[in-house]
């Protein structure tokens, strides 16, 4: 299940990656407190299970989506506290 690195790479993408980008820019722009953990909670938080559904309708790889989909929430347990912790240490929350 683990050892293909298609799985990591887009859970990267997506907990990491899009995090890193956005909600800077939010706190750039101005956003404090509730919207800005709100806009933390979507970005840090895995991808939804619908893409193994949306995957399996379409006729695609059903294995893969659900590869990704478990390694991007076990991958969010570490990532959710880091994200939040970092802002609270910045105090932008």
């Amino acid at each position: 299940l683990f050892n293909k690195p298609k799985g990591y790479i887009a859970s990267f993408v997506r907990l990491i990656g899009i995090t890193a980008v956005l909600v800077p820019l939010a706190a750039l722009i101005g956003f404090r407190g509730t919207e800005l953990i709100g806009i933390a909670v979507l970005c840090a938080m895995p991808g939804g299970a619908n893409s193994l559904v949306f995957s399996v309708e379409n006729g695609l790889d059903g294995f893969e989506a659900a590869r990704s989909c478990t390694i991007s929430n076990i991958g969010a347990i570490i990532t959710v506290p880091l994200v939040f912790g970092a802002l609270s240490a910045l105090g932008l929350v």
